[in-house]
């Protein structure tokens, strides 16, 4: 009976301490969660304060680009919305360079396309003043710099043109200085109405004003192909000609007989020479 009744206190003593850690793990468990929720909950109010704060920048950077508009007059609202948008500027390789109009040899026209851009590439049609700068390396330091064209931001406006190859502020003129080298270095620069400015640098190979691009040669306009001239063959053995007989005259030089045109020319003048030395 008292074996019985000591086991039964064992038993009891053990649930209850079974009981002890389970309920310890849980209180553990609880405390975790309660600290990852308040964790998600900060988490959550300073995503709503920056969304905020987003928003608000968005508005003032809006409002700041209508007065912008407003204040300049060149500036349409779509291009003043671009200007938080352009990143950098390009210059078109495929239309930069040298153009021949004339038909002689030789470019006289220089074209370059400035193109802005956003921060993937992407042509963006940003309003502001654009400038370009040509120079010659092969030419004496003081001498180098041989075209320079600024624009306003007023007028460049007029300046865009959106074609099949690409999109940008389109300069064409002609040549302020000859160039003497076939390659070329160009410096555009835009300064955007916001006070940003944007360089680049891009080297172009032209054919200089009076020649073609590489060797000179002269070339011929000729009709179909003729064979090459041959050799003569060797002329037959022929007798040898008789002497002429001494008492023989010998026959002067026949003299040119006089053009059948009215007017006299400078072929005239050896006839009148040899009829004024038989007469003496």
């Amino acid at each position: 009976m008292g074996f019985r009744i000591a086991r039964m206190c064992i038993v009891g003593a053990a649930a209850l301490a079974a009981g002890c850690a389970s309920r310890g793990q849980l209180d553990i468990l609880e405390s975790r969660l309660r600290q990852q929720d308040d964790t998600i909950t900060q988490l959550q109010n300073q995503i709503t304060t920056t969304q905020s704060q987003l928003q608000a920048a968005h508005r003032e950077s809006t409002e700041l680009r209508t007065q912008l508009a407003e204040n300049s007059r060149n500036a349409r609202v779509e291009q003043v919305s671009a200007l938080g948008l352009v990143e950098g500027i390009e210059l078109n390789r495929y239309l930069t360079g040298g153009l021949d109009r004339d038909g002689k040899p030789g470019d006289e026209i220089f074209s370059a396309y400035v193109v802005p851009t956003d921060s993937q590439g992407n042509v963006v049609k940003a309003p502001g003043s654009v400038a370009v700068t040509l120079f010659d390396l092969s030419k004496p330091e003081p001498q180098q710099r041989i075209g320079h064209w600024e624009y306003s931001a007023k007028d460049s406006d007029a300046l865009w043109h959106s074609g099949f190859l690409g999109s940008g502020y389109i300069i064409r003129q002609p040549w302020q200085q000859r160039p003497e080298s076939a390659n070329l270095l160009v410096h555009a620069r835009l300064k955007t109405i916001d006070g940003r400015q944007f360089d680049t640098s891009q080297t172009i190979h032209i054919v200089p004003p009076g020649r073609t691009d590489g060797p000179q040669q002269s070339v011929a306009v000729v009709g179909p192909q003729e064979p090459p001239l041959q050799p003569p063959a060797q002329p037959p053995s022929l007798p040898p000609a008789s002497p002429i007989p001494t008492t023989t005259p010998v026959a002067s030089a026949p003299v040119a007989q006089k053009s059948s045109n009215a007017t006299a020319g400078w072929w005239d003048e050896p006839a009148k020479d040899s009829a004024a030395a038989k007469q003496q």
